[in-house]
């Protein structure tokens, strides 16, 4: 819906829309660096969190992360890889992050929702190692430019994209400005694009009242 956010729960399919205020634009920008998730690095990620929630499992039945706590995983920490270890403090703090991203919006609270995209790319970067040097960069010059109020790496990391929360009125320049810092920094012109939530797809024979 316009001017909302999607907040899904895949195990229940549940959601909950909630408020995106219109003074508010989503930034898109493309570190232009192509990544697979099918293999290398993503499939090393995929062992190393099964081989941490084995651990969880069997030592507290929790099949899976979302249920974990990070107290029950540093219980857990002398039996799994280090690597195993962080990645899985990733997931189970970004659960919590999106949580906390839902009581921020609820609360018009904009710097709350910002800090923690800031803090789920640094988990992204830190605990999954899973972004890149061109996507870091992005961020960092989103953060220093006006209007911006969060900047985070998105989708299966190893390069691809970055989403920046950023103030309407100052998207048009923040685009202009990220682009030329980006391509001064890495010599990468990035593809960026202004949106905002809109309605989905509709069944327009359903809408119109055609059988």
């Amino acid at each position: 819906m316009a001017h909302r956010a999607m907040l899904l729960d895949t195990r229940s399919l549940e959601f909950d829309l909630l408020p995106l205020p219109d003074e508010i634009r989503v930034v898109i920008a493309n570190s232009m660096v192509k990544h697979s998730v099918a293999s290398g690095g993503y499939g090393d990620r995929r062992d190393e969190v099964e081989a941490g929630q084995a651990v969880l499992r069997a030592r507290f039945g929790r099949e899976l992360l979302r249920d974990a706590s990070v107290e029950e995983l540093e219980a857990c920490r002398g039996e799994m890889s280090g690597e195993s270890f962080l990645r899985c403090r990733h997931i189970i703090t970004e659960n919590a992050r999106v949580l906390e991203a839902r009581k921020a919006l609820l609360a018009d609270d904009l710097p709350r929702f910002g800090r923690l995209m800031v803090d789920a790319h640094t988990s992204m970067r830190d605990d999954f190692a899973a972004s890149c040097p061109e996507v870091d960069t992005l961020v960092e010059i989103a953060l220093h430019l006006r209007g911006c109020i969060g900047a985070r790496i998105t989708g299966g990391g190893f390069g691809g994209c970055t989403v920046n929360a950023v103030k309407t009125d100052d998207a048009e320049m923040f685009v202009e400005e990220l682009r030329r810092k980006y391509e001064e920094a890495t010599h990468i012109r990035s593809d960026c694009f202004v949106t905002s939530p809109a309605d989905g797809a509709l069944a327009l024979a359903a809408k119109a009242g055609v059988a």
